[in-house]
C-alpha cells in the first residue's frame, strides 16, 4: 500500500513530504491507515476529528480512541463538537447532509487557522466504485463515470488507488487498532445498501470478476478526471488561474455568458445553451454534470460549483476585520456624527456583533417599515440565488437581529449622534470578471 501511496503522491505531484497535511481521522481502519502511512513516510501531519454526536457514548468512543492514539504518535490533534442533528433540522438537510457541511466547514477553517497546504480524506478505491453505482441509482451517468474526485482545491485523496483488502492488510501489518461504526452496518442509508446488497454478494460468487471490473473502472475514471482537468485549461485562459476554486467556493460572477464550447466541457447540453441565450428572467438556473450550475442574474451571470458549507456562527469585536461567507466586515468604534451611510451601518455601543446564517422562520423589522419581514422573502425580492442565501450574514445586536448584510437594516440599536457608535462595514469576496 505505501508504494501505491508514494506513486499516486509523485504522479499528481503532491508535495506531502514538506508542507504538513491535515488528516481527517474519524478512528476508523482507513483513516487511521492513512495516518500510518503518512507516519511510515515520515510526511508531517496534523489530524482532525469530528465528535458528530449522533450516536451518544460510541460517538464520545470513538474521539477518545483517536486522542488515544494521537498522543502514542505524537500528532497535533484538533477536535469539533457537534450539534449535528439541531443543525440538520434548522437548515432543512438531512443528517448525511449536514455531516457533510460541518465536517467540511471545520476541516477549511482548521486548515486556514494552521496553514496547512491541504486536506487529505482516505477515501479509497471500494469507494470510488461505489460512489459509481450510488450515482448510477440516482441517474447521474456522467457523474459516476468519473468517480470520487483524486483531488480537488485544497484536498487530496491518497489511498485512491488502494483497495479496502490492501488497507486491512497494511493495517494489520502496522498493529493497528481501530474503531467499527455501527451505522455501517444498517442499510438506512443509500451507499450502505449498494455495499451490502449489491457489491459484497457480488463478491461472495465472483471476486476475481469484481477485482478486475474495479480496477478497470479506476483507470476510466482517472483518464475521465485527467482529461476534464486538461480541458480547464480554456477557463484558465478565459477566467484566469483560480476561477475553479472562485466557482466552487463563492461562485464566480460574469458579465457575460461563457462561450458554448466551455459550457459543454461542463456538461450543459446544446438546448440548455439556446435556453441561456434567450433568458431574460433573472434566477432562471441550468444544472451541467456532477454539481456545476449556471444562473441568471439581475446583472450578469453565476457560475457555481459543489454548495458551500454554512458559515459557522462568529462574534466580531470592534477592530477586527474577518471573513464570513461572500463578504469581508470590520467593526470599528466612532463618533457618530451625521447621518448613516450606505456602505456602513451604524450601531449604539456594545461590546461587538454576532454573524450567524439564516434560519428558516427568521423575521425582523426592517428600517423604515412597521411589521415584521421574513428573512427568506427578503432574499428571494432581492434575487439572492438560493445557494448564495446561506452566505449572507444576518447581523445581531444585543441577541436582537438587526438586519441581513448587504441587504437590508433593521430597526434596531439606533446610534445617537454624537456618542461612539458601532460601526459595521463590509465587501463583497467576489467580483464580476
Amino acid at each position: 500500500m505505501l508504494k501505491s501511496v508514494q506513486e499516486l503522491a509523485q504522479r499528481q505531484a503532491w508535495d506531502l513530504s514538506r508542507q504538513p497535511t491535515l488528516l481527517a481521522i474519524s478512528g476508523g481502519l482507513d483513516s487511521l491507515a492513512l495516518a500510518a502511512a503518512f507516519r511510515a513516510l515520515n510526511w508531517p501531519c496534523q489530524w482532525a476529528h469530528v465528535n458528530f454526536q449522533l450516536r451518544g457514548e460510541e460517538s464520545d468512543q470513538d474521539e477518545a480512541f483517536v486522542r488515544h492514539w494521537a498522543e502514542k504518535w505524537g500528532v497535533e490533534l484538533h477536535v469539533e463538537r457537534c450539534q449535528t442533528a439541531v443543525f440538520a433540522r434548522q437548515n432543512g438537510l438531512s443528517i448525511q447532509e449536514a455531516a457533510r457541511h460541518l465536517r467540511y466547514a471545520f476541516f477549511d477553517r482548521i486548515r486556514q487557522q494552521q496553514s496547512l497546504g491541504l486536506l487529505a480524506t482516505a477515501h479509497h478505491s471500494d469507494d470510488n466504485f461505489e460512489h459509481f453505482f450510488l450515482y448510477v441509482w440516482r441517474g447521474s451517468v456522467a457523474t459516476a463515470l468519473r468517480g470520487l474526485p483524486l483531488e480537488g482545491p485544497g484536498l487530496v485523496r491518497p489511498l485512491w488507488t488502494c483497495t479496502r483488502d490492501q488497507i486491512r492488510e497494511f493495517a494489520l501489518q502496522q498493529g493497528l487498532s481501530w474503531r467499527e461504526d455501527s451505522s455501517n452496518a444498517r442499510d438506512a442509508y443509500r451507499r450502505n445498501r449498494v455495499r451490502h446488497q449489491l457489491i459484497e454478494p457480488w463478491a461472495a460468487r465472483d471476486a476475481s470478476g469484481l477485482d478486475q471490473l474495479r480496477s478497470a473502472f479506476s483507470e476510466l475514471a482517472l483518464r475521465a478526471q485527467e482529461q476534464d482537468r486538461n480541458q480547464w485549461l480554456d477557463w484558465e485562459s478565459e477566467l484566469g488561474e483560480n476561477w475553479e476554486r472562485r466557482a466552487g467556493e463563492a461562485g464566480a460572477y460574469l458579465a457575460e455568458i461563457p462561450a458554448p464550447r466551455l459550457l459543454q466541457r461542463l456538461g450543459f447540453n446544446a438546448a440548455q445553451i439556446q435556453e441561456m441565450g434567450r433568458a431574460e428572467r433573472s434566477g432562471a438556473r441550468w444544472q451541467g454534470r456532477g454539481n456545476w450550475q449556471l444562473l441568471k442574474l439581475q446583472q450578469g451571470w453565476l457560475l457555481a460549483g459543489p454548495d458551500r458549507p454554512v458559515p459557522e456562527p462568529l462574534d466580531i469585536k470592534p477592530g477586527e476585520t474577518r471573513d464570513w461567507g461572500l463578504f469581508r466586515v470590520s467593526l470599528s468604534l466612532e463618533v457618530y456624527g451625521k447621518a448613516e451611510r450606505s456602505e456602513a451601518w451604524y450601531f449604539a455601543a456594545a461590546e461587538g456583533l454576532r454573524l450567524r446564517s439564516w434560519h428558516a422562520g427568521d423575521k425582523f423589522q426592517p428600517w423604515g417599515m412597521k411589521g415584521q419581514k421574513k428573512v427568506s422573502d427578503l432574499m428571494a425580492e432581492k434575487a439572492v440565488p438560493l445557494r448564495d442565501r446561506s452566505q449572507y450574514a444576518l447581523v445581531e445586536w444585543k441577541q436582537e437581529l438587526a438586519g441581513v448584510l448587504d441587504l437590508r437594516r433593521a430597526q434596531v440599536g439606533e446610534a445617537i449622534p454624537g456618542e461612539i457608535a458601532l460601526v459595521l462595514r463590509w465587501e463583497r469576496l467576489t467580483t464580476f470578471v
